[in-house]
């Protein structure tokens, strides 16, 4: 509370436990604090590169306050090769977890509650807006942890890894995986790998999901 931050020009490489994390929860003992306190980010021009754990960047603030007090605009920032793996199953040889089971259900469960990606979002007031986002060895790249299905996440002008509207869907985690979830709004997105202020965009939805599939 009562800051207004500025986190830009670093370079967040081979973390294990996540390189970037804020969270301002809101506590009922302080509420006239939060009402009125301002808290805004602005985080650009950062290089979050070949990080492991659960996330590279999680980032919420109190959402029942007005943009004008409570916000985090995350932009320019390049968020590539991370290997971001759920909180379960075995682990390897630098002592992470691999994020899957046994073939006889040995491990750890997924939380039904959290979801692990290089970018996360858990209040409605970030923006992830013109990032180059790619992590090949990541199931997702941007995770909604909001937990209210009214609420639209903003993730639009950003390299999402392909051109192809179809892989882009499956690699973000949000309405459509857990119906409590706020739904991430990625359209338009960028049509270049490494410039985030190009002017080369795909404006209009070309994929229509298909909610069941046969045999998975």
């Amino acid at each position: 509370l009562n800051i207004d931050g500025i986190i830009e020009y670093n370079h967040f490489y081979f973390g294990k436990y996540g390189a970037l994390l804020i969270r301002n929860d809101q506590y009922v003992e302080f509420y006239d604090l939060f009402r009125t306190l301002p808290a805004k980010f602005l985080i650009q021009q950062n290089y979050f590169m070949r990080n492991k754990g659960i996330y590279v960047a999680s980032m919420g603030l109190n959402s029942y306050n007005d943009r004008d007090i409570h916000s985090i605009l995350f932009t320019r920032n390049f968020v590539q090769n991370n290997k971001i793996q759920e909180p379960f199953g075995f682990f390897d040889n630098e002592n992470q977890p691999t994020g899957s089971e046994g073939m006889n259900g040995e491990g750890r469960l997924n939380p039904r509650s959290r979801v692990a990606a290089p970018v996360v979002i858990s209040s409605s007031n970030v923006d992830v807006f013109r990032n180059i986002i790619y992590n090949r060895d990541s199931r997702y790249e941007v995770g909604s942890q909001v937990s209210d299905q009214s609420q639209i996440l903003n993730v639009t002008y950003n390299w999402l890894g392909s051109k192809d509207e179809e892989k882009i869907f499956e690699k973000l985690f949000h309405r459509k995986d857990r119906y409590d979830l706020a739904k991430i709004e990625y359209l338009p997105y960028l049509l270049h790998h490494s410039n985030p202020g190009t002017p080369l965009i795909n404006q209009f939805p070309s994929y229509s999901p298909r909610f069941f599939i046969e045999n998975k």
